[in-house]
């Protein structure tokens, strides 16, 4: 049965695009003849083509513009979720900061956060602190679980 569909769906596009072929090769006359030809007026025909693609543009636009904004919420409630799995003192974020930059792999080599170098993570200031830790959880360097057990 849904090869039935498939083939009558094939068939069907087949012709649309036939049909479509047919009316990007024909001249200006030729369309205006054939819409006299059933009783259309040429210019309401055209009246309504011109309402009906502005129609569909519009429908385009506001759905890719509805998909832009699921996922810009979707990456806002992923930020605001590992956000919310740091520290919330400064103390225990400037800890969190120095174990993860002193773990095994070499992190003071490849990042430095916010253009500071992050040499010597006490003289930051608790804020700068925090906006690192926060900003490294979003970035995947510090887990959820790593977060939670502090």
């Amino acid at each position: 049965m849904t090869t039935d569909n498939n083939d009558s769906a094939r068939r069907v596009q087949a012709i649309l695009d036939m049909l479509g072929q047919s009316l990007l090769e024909a001249t200006d006359e030729e369309i205006d003849g054939d819409l006299k030809a059933i009783g259309a007026d040429p210019l309401k025909v055209d009246e309504q083509m011109k309402f009906s693609i502005e129609g569909a543009i519009d429908t385009f636009y506001q759905r890719r513009w509805e998909v832009l904004r699921q996922q810009r919420l979707q990456r806002i409630n992923g930020y605001a979720k590992c956000v919310a799995t740091v520290p919330t003192s400064p103390e225990q974020c400037r800890l969190l900061l120095i174990e993860v930059l002193d773990a095994g792999f070499n992190l003071r080599s490849l990042i430095t956060a916010q253009f500071r170098e992050l040499e010597d993570v006490e003289k930051l200031s608790d804020a700068d602190v925090t906006g690192i830790v926060r900003d490294l959880a979003a970035l995947g360097f510090i887990r959820v679980d790593r977060a939670n057990s502090e």
